[in-house]
């Protein structure tokens, strides 16, 4: 019987180095894949604040134009506005 005590220990000792062993590798895989996954997503979060930017400057370099169109022809704008309002009330009436 003994003998076979020490056989059940030994490879109870080497299940539980094998298990320690593909801990430590699936620790190491997460963590690369976790500092893959940061690298990533602090590029397209980069991207994402470029295009916004690049929008807010076409929308505020429009909104000055827009301002300018207005301060120049002040009469023609209220009057589009106008035509704008009474098609929009006419649409709005029909449903």
């Amino acid at each position: 019987m003994p003998p076979k005590l020490d056989d059940l220990g030994n490879k109870l000792r080497q299940l539980l180095e094998e298990a320690e062993g593909l801990l430590r590798t699936a620790t190491a895989d997460t963590d690369a894949q976790l500092d893959h996954a940061a690298r990533e997503s602090r590029g397209r979060l980069r991207q994402a604040c470029e295009h916004l930017r690049a929008a807010e400057r076409t929308v505020s370099s429009r909104a000055r134009a827009l301002d300018h169109a207005v301060h120049a022809n002040p009469w023609r704008a209220i009057a589009a506005t106008g035509a704008v309002a009474f098609l929009l009330g006419l649409l709005v009436r029909r449903r």
